[in-house]
């Protein structure tokens, strides 16, 4: 048999694996560079959120409801995100660019506004990662968590809290994302920043 037969052979046989090796490399860089810019739009569409409630003038005597529908009716009209129609009990609905709902609760008595939506564990360590390195900063005044389970009732856990708000670090972090397959955040901002 001549050499180069046998280098043909070798060649049929890791080519192929070469190449998906290859295929599956590019769909692991396009995937995380997809996850990403989801992470880029989620982070702007809360400061976005948190820039339109702060610039909406809420007085404390308001009530909750007004105030978190004015600011829902507002977010709709600076078309800063996609609002949803308004459900039975006049709320507008919103969805995070992974698709999952988000809710905002303005209280005017605390001068706060509050955002809460489903995501993954590992998107909530990056979120995190990301408003906990400054919270002073950026106005966050708690963070909270639950179980992203619809199907069972759970309780928030607050992780934070401290005044003058503190860094939050990574053990924290790994501790009130979790590792089930989904988890609810909640970031609490101030108003008056």
């Amino acid at each position: 048999m001549k050499r180069g037969a046998r280098i043909n052979w070798a060649m049929i046989f890791v080519a192929p694996v070469v190449g998906v090796g290859i295929l599956v490399g590019l769909w692991l860089a396009v995937a995380a560079g997809r996850e990403n810019i989801l992470l880029a739009q989620a982070m702007d569409q809360i400061l976005g959120i948190v820039d339109v409630a702060r610039d909406q003038a809420t007085p404390s005597g308001a009530s909750g409801a007004a105030a978190t529908r004015n600011l829902m009716e507002r977010l709709a009209k600076l078309s800063v995100m996609r609002v949803g129609p308004a459900d039975k009990d006049g709320q507008r609905s919103m969805s995070n660019p992974w698709g999952e709902s988000l809710k905002v609760f303005v209280t005017p008595e605390r001068q706060t506004v509050r955002i809460e939506t489903r995501i993954k564990p590992h998107t909530c360590r990056r979120l995190l990662q990301f408003y906990g390195n400054d919270p002073a900063a950026l106005g966050v005044q708690d963070f909270a968590v639950r179980d992203g389970d619809l199907s069972v009732p759970a309780l928030w856990l607050p992780f934070y809290g401290t005044t003058p708000p503190k860094p939050l670090d990574a053990t924290a972090i790994a501790r009130g994302c979790g590792q089930d397959v989904w988890v609810f955040l909640a970031l609490t901002f101030g108003l008056r920043h």
